[in-house]
């Protein structure tokens, strides 16, 4: 005796691959519109769906990067390797993830952005000549930069 199975996809299952969906390409119209917007010259974006995003993604002496991070952390140590330039700005989208940014103390953080489920926390005192600019965007995680 054979019984039937039921192989339809639940509801919740529709609305999380439609958030999915969604983000990748809201992720890649913002890839798109800001590196018009940026200059031709600039660097292209740092592109993770599954995995860890770390200071390696990025060039010593940045000034203007991109990451995109659809699910996944992005753990950025920014005292050493990869010390950005002067007037850093960094953008950064991730759906479903935190961003850590750790930077040399006294250096000057700016965050804009906004996060639906989380939140943005700037633990550093501005004393120093450097300044960063993050500009995060993300649905669940958080911003945090500590020194």
């Amino acid at each position: 005796m054979l019984s039937e199975v039921d192989v339809s996809l639940s509801p919740t299952l529709w609305i999380i691959l439609a958030v999915l969906v969604v983000s990748a390409l809201a992720a890649w119209f913002w890839v798109i519109g800001s590196r018009k917007l940026r200059q031709s010259s600039a660097s292209p974006a740092v592109f993770s769906l599954l995995r860890l995003v770390t200071e390696d993604a990025l060039p010593a002496g940045w000034t203007d990067e991109q990451i995109v991070a659809l699910l996944g952390d992005v753990k950025l140590d920014l005292r050493n390797r990869a010390a950005p330039g002067e007037r850093a700005t960094l953008r950064v989208f991730h759906l479903a993830g935190d961003l850590q940014l750790r930077v040399s103390a006294g250096t000057h953080v700016t965050t804009s952005g906004g996060s639906l489920l989380g939140d943005h926390r700037v633990e550093v005192e501005a004393a120093g000549p450097s300044e960063v600019d993050v500009r995060a965007w993300s649905i669940f995680g958080d911003v945090i930069v500590t020194k």
